[in-house]
C-alpha cells in the first residue's frame, strides 16, 4: 500500500532530522503538488533552521506561483540560510 502524502512528509522530515538530506529532498520534489500545504505546515512548526531551509528549497522545486506567499514570508526567517533558500526559490518560481 502506498503511503498517504501525510505519512510521507513525516517520513521524510525524519530522514531530514537524521541527516538523509539527499533522500528525503528528492522524494518530496519528485510528490505530487499536492504535498504543498503539508510541507508549509511542517515548515511552521520545524524548529531546525537546516530542515526549514530544505523545506523551502522543496517548496521551491515545485515551482508552482501558489508557493509564492509562503516564500514571500519566508524571507523573514531569523537564519540566514532559510531566507536565502526563499530568495532563491522566488526567483527561480519567478
Amino acid at each position: 500500500m502506498e503511503p498517504t502524502l501525510s505519512e510521507m512528509v513525516e517520513h521524510d522530515l525524519d530522514l531530514l532530522r537524521k541527516g538523509e538530506r539527499d533522500k528525503a529532498f528528492f522524494d518530496l520534489i519528485e510528490a505530487s503538488p499536492e504535498i504543498l500545504p503539508l510541507l508549509v505546515m511542517a515548515f511552521a512548526a520545524e524548529k531546525d533552521p537546516k530542515v526549514r531551509m530544505t523545506l523551502v528549497e522543496v517548496i521551491g522545486e515545485h515551482r508552482v506561483r501558489e508557493a509564492i506567499p509562503f516564500l514571500t514570508r519566508a524571507l523573514d526567517d531569523d537564519d540566514h540560510r532559510v531566507w536565502k533558500a526563499a530568495l532563491d526559490a522566488l526567483v527561480t518560481v519567478g
